[in-house]
């Protein structure tokens, strides 16, 4: 089901990948110097861009789901941080069920 899904999606190009291997170095930036609201707005756009290219079953999204959940977590909303972390867990569990490594 995963390849037949995955095969109607837009192929990412050269410089919608080197934008979001950008995105995702500020969002960790912006983690670190503790700049959780900055980093979420980013985060959002990341997990969108994996969402559109990969699709919502794959290691790279939950890992942004983590990402956010992290943040929002330190912002002290545990239940949308929770709510993410559940996600999260529900795509890593797919992915290992469908192979994705």
């Amino acid at each position: 089901m995963f390849l037949f899904c995955s095969a109607f999606r837009p192929k990412p190009k050269k410089n919608d990948l080197k934008h979001i291997k950008g995105l995702e170095r500020k969002v960790i930036r912006l983690e670190r110097q503790g700049r959780y609201a900055e980093t979420i707005v980013l985060a959002k756009k990341v997990l969108a861009v994996r969402e559109k290219f990969l699709g919502p079953d794959y290691p790279d999204v939950a890992e942004s789901l983590d990402i956010l959940g992290r943040n929002y977590q330190a912002m002290g909303d545990l239940v949308q941080a929770e709510s993410l972390f559940s996600k999260s867990l529900a795509v890593r569990k797919k992915a290992l069920a469908a192979g994705h490594t």
